[in-house]
């Protein structure tokens, strides 16, 4: 029975990669449970059905080891292992088209879709039927404790993509290595344990990973005609071979990282209430993630991403392809050309006829009556069956995807109509028993047959009636002399009216939604909570360049992130989600330049509050810039992170729809043009007839994606301008320090010239009616006696509208023009705080500048701007309420200028737009502070005067 179990589990998941499986020799030690297969080479057309332009040159399979507890199945747990997976995959060498083939694999591959798409829907139907409640209740103890209990080990993972077709002249390989992975049930201390599935009330999991890198070797040496041997050689070790047979490390990407992720989930079939307890949850930390990015890296994966996309392109047309080489066939070549653009009109045209449409309508009514027959259960004759097969046959997946679930809404819709028709008849049924004459009525009947609020729910659950009693009449409360006097010991436990209706409103609750949120996505408060923790994290770009000898590599810069926290939250009870970003620093560090003044050209300001009045001071030695930087303890405090990020969809207010918060911390930037210019060369290609073809299919999708996201942003404009309902209420809070950017003469001088563009501080806020406060009423409220005669006015109008009170008329009164502007406007406050710009030198003193906002170094003194933006959330052509309005207001405006200035801010300007031009050296002469004479204008609301 083992040996069948094995050889049909081998057959059906291993069989379809591996070359030469033969069931019969497998050595089964039935003692030990252990199977064990050694040395599987790979087919070759392993990657065949992902339809990728990819295929296997040579690889194989080490050991697969499948270890089976027979005598201690209930305390053991199963063991899968796999050693040794190497696999060398290269671009296809035959792209011959074989149309019979490739139409039974569509077939196949969108009957496979298709079925996966109704059992989606037969287990959420199932799930909702079912009193399980939940997946998680397996009926069998065992089977359950073994699904829980498996145990994956996987070691020695190399696999390798080389290519020496797209770029003859520099060969380049691309791998993913693994060193070792595992999954494994523990216990709540993360501990490898055996968990019985009966008596857990939560299953850990742990999924260790270690060893995982992504490489890109340059100028390497192909090795899929090596043997098998000669190849696990190559692969295990952590180098690689150069085109002259030399050993060099590898090229990474992604350098080698260690993970953990620990996963919990609750396996009660009872929904979870509880916002703290997710029904599974996942936390997934790093210790330090590095990239890197090399000139010839990025030419190779760009001539690669080339190949991926000539495949998806000819992929529409190979049907017509020619055989027949270019050369000497440029007839056929032209004709094929012009065939490919013909048969999409013609087919285009096709479908625009009148005939196609009748014709393709009668198919979509017939399989729309057919597929709902189908999925009811009901029996469909031998021509019906054709029938159906026939369509899904011509149809395309996507329009069978349409289809269906517009057949699967319509059935929930009819389920959920039968429902409500089977409770009320159920509730009738119930109430009608009380009704009936000539029979005495129970202790229940009599409790619900007062007005109390407990008579629908007595009626559901009639046995219940003990625990549930309604209150009293008057006549019940006072006992007649006949009734029987109360046995001691006993008491009758009597609940106020609104409190017993407030109970029975809840079960009713809880009953609707167990009928309707039962399923396994939706029965709980919170399903899925996901962390991702990562402490460090780095992106370096490297410059290539052509040596005396060899080709030379050359840092140039370095962007380093500390303390990254991200959660995700899925709450699809209440078709809510939460996400999550947080950033504790973020530095960009120069590494091409040795003597500059400025190592790092993004830094976080200082955390003392007397430092963040000004730039923060550039040191002139690296190792000492590197003692400033923050330790991971302050980069982890919430109060100090350098970017956070929370948006939310239907939070807990009910007031908003959605919420978005950023917050930012103020970071210096310094601009240097020498060091963009060569970080814009990595990513340039050269200019020869090999890369134009790839960066025009770059430049391509770049522009299809900036076209579509322009049109996403235009539609989300317009969405947010014309709102239609209160539903789309967006709860805005931004916080943002902007940057302080500063443009220096010369990076390499002790004392350079600067000038300090300072943006301040940008704040936007949704004005709510809830956050406003409630306006308080000093006066003495004054009341008219009851002597007064009534007012000829109010007695007027009384017969004019008889219908219409006192306080109505008073409170249409009251609807002022600012009460309808509340109702049919959203409000954002806007303010932009504390910009202002400088200049001087490096070794000035800012910090005074800047704590007093007004000096001989200020260009532009300190200044605020408030504004307000309404945006109208009900469509209307009346023109007395616009789309959206915008007011604001500037307190004042103040100018510093001469001519040294107007020089320094003519050279930012030049330097600024034209990066790749010669800087203009500014003139140092008579640029301190001291020196510099001082000219001002004051811009004021009502006057115009020069400042002092």
């Amino acid at each position: 029975m083992l040996e069948g179990l094995a050889a049909w589990v081998l057959n059906t998941y291993v069989g379809e990669y591996v070359e030469n499986l033969n069931t019969d020799q497998l050595s089964i030690a039935l003692l030990q449970g252990a199977v064990e297969l050694e040395n599987l080479p790979l087919k070759k057309d392993a990657l065949k059905s992902l339809d990728i332009p990819l295929e296997v040159k040579s690889g194989f399979i080490g050991k697969i080891t499948l270890h089976i507890p027979l005598r201690r199945l209930r305390s053991e747990p199963w063991v899968i292992s796999i050693e040794k997976l190497y696999l060398v995959a290269g671009p296809l060498s035959n792209t011959q088209h074989d149309e019979d083939v490739e139409k039974k694999q569509q077939q196949e591959l969108k009957r496979a879709m298709l079925e996966a798409l109704e059992t989606k829907w037969q287990v959420l139907r199932q799930s909702k039927q079912s009193d399980a409640g939940s997946w998680f209740s397996y009926g069998a103890s065992m089977a359950a404790n073994i699904l829980e209990n498996i145990q994956l080990n996987v070691k020695d993972v190399h696999l390798r993509y080389e290519d020496d077709m797209t770029n003859p002249a520099c060969p380049f390989a691309c791998g993913l290595t693994i060193k070792k992975l595992s999954v494994q049930s523990t216990d709540s201390t993360w501990v490898p344990k055996f968990v019985s599935h009966d008596s857990a009330e939560m299953v850990y999991k742990l999924v260790d990973l270690q060893g995982l890198a992504i490489y890109c070797d340059t100028n390497v040496k192909m090795m899929a005609h090596l043997s098998l041997h000669d190849l696990s050689d190559e692969l295990q070790r952590d180098m690689c071979r150069t085109k002259d047979n030399k050993f060099k490390e590898h090229e990474y990407i992604l350098k080698p990282i260690n993970s953990q992720a620990r996963v919990k989930r609750y396996t009660s079939a009872l929904p979870l209430r509880s916002p703290a307890k997710p029904r599974i949850s996942v936390d997934l930390s790093l210790d330090k993630m590095a990239f890197c990015m090399a000139t010839s890296q990025y030419r190779s994966l760009l001539l690669w991403q080339r190949e991926f996309s000539r495949h998806n392109r000819r992929r529409k047309f190979r049907k017509l392809r020619p055989t027949c080489p270019v050369k000497n066939n440029g007839r056929t070549w032209l004709k094929f050309a012009v065939e490919c653009h013909l048969n999409q009109i013609q087919e285009r045209n096709r479908r625009l006829t009148l005939s196609f449409l009748t014709h393709r309508v009668h198919k979509l009514v017939v399989y729309s009556r057919l597929y709902a027959a189908h999925l009811k259960g009901h029996f469909l004759s031998q021509q019906q069956q054709e029938d159906k097969d026939e369509i899904e046959e011509e149809l395309e997946y996507e329009e069978l995807k349409v289809i269906r679930e517009r057949i699967f809404f319509k059935l929930r819709r009819e389920n959920k109509v039968l429902l409500e028709i089977s409770k009320k008849a159920a509730a009738g049924e119930a109430n009608t028993a009380f009704l009936q004459p000539g029979k005495p009525p129970t202790a229940a009947e009599e409790g619900g047959g007062g007005g109390g609020g407990g008579g629908l729910f007595r009626s559901w659950f009639p046995g219940w009636s003990g625990w549930y009693q309604g209150t009293p009449t008057p006549e019940a409360k006072q006992p007649s002399p006949e009734s029987p006097a109360v046995q001691p010991g006993f008491t009758s436990s009597q609940a106020h009216p609104d409190e017993e209706a407030e109970i029975e409103q809840e079960i009713l609750d809880v009953l609707q939604e167990s009928s309707e949120n039962s399923s396994f996505l939706r029965k709980d408060t919170v399903f899925a909570r996901m962390s991702f923790v990562l402490k460090t994290g780095s992106f370096k770009l490297v410059e290539n360049y052509m040596g005396e000898t060899e080709t030379q590599s050359c840092p140039l810069a370095e962007l380093q992130c500390t303390t990254i926290n991200m959660e995700f939250e899925s709450r699809p009870r209440t078709s809510a989600m939460k996400f999550s970003l947080a950033v504790g620093s973020l530095f960009l560090e120069d590494l091409s330049s040795k003597n500059t003044v400025f190592p790092y050209l993004i830094c976080p300001q200082s955390k003392d509050p007397l430092n963040r009045s000004g730039f923060n001071p550039i040191l002139q030695s690296r190792a000492a810039d590197r003692q400033r930087l923050p330790s991971a303890e302050e980069t982890s405090d919430p109060k100090w992170q350098f970017f956070k990020l929370v948006y939310e969809k239907n939070p807990l207010s009910p007031y908003f729809k959605y919420k978005a918060c950023v917050t930012t911390r103020a970071i210096d930037i310094i601009y240097t043009p020498a060091l963009l210019r060569r970080m814009k060369d990595v990513f340039t290609v050269p200019n020869t007839n090999l890369y134009k073809a790839a960066n025009a299919m770059s430049s391509w999708q770049f522009e299809k994606l900036r076209k579509q996201t322009q049109e996403e942003l235009k539609n989300t404009l317009d969405q947010l301008l014309e709102a239609e309902n209160r539903k789309g209420r967006w709860n805005i809070d931004l916080d943002i320090s902007a940057p302080k950017l500063i443009v220096p003469e010369n990076v390499f001088e002790g004392n350079p010239a600067v000038v300090v563009m300072d943006l301040g501080n940008f704040r936007l806020k949704t004005v709510s009616a809830e956050d406003a406060p409630a306006p308080l009423d000093e006066e003495d409220d004054f009341v008219t006696p009851l002597s007064t005669p009534p007012n000829e006015a109010e007695s007027q109008e009384k017969q004019d509208h008889p219908g219409l009170t006192k306080k109505d008329s008073s409170h249409m009164l009251s609807l002022s023009d600012a009460a309808v502007m509340d109702r049919l406007y959203e409000k954002y406050k806007i303010e932009l705080t504390e910009m202002q710009v400088l200049t001087g030198h490096l070794h000035d003193n800012w910090r005074n500048a800047y704590a007093r906002g007004t000096s001989q170094m200020h260009i532009l003194d300190r200044f605020s701007i408030s504004l307000q933006l309404e945006r109208r959330l009900i469509v209307t052509s009346d023109p007395q309420w616009p789309t959206a309005t915008v007011s604001g207001t500037l307190p004042s405006l103040t100018f510093h200028l001469n001519e040294r200035k107007i020089q320094a801010m003519h050279t930012c300007a030049d330097t600024l737009s034209t990066s790749s031009n010669p800087i203009t050296v500014m003139s140092s002469q008579n640029l301190s502070a001291s020196s510099i004479g001082l000219s001002s204008m004051s811009s004021m609301p009502d006057s115009m005067q020069p400042s002092e």
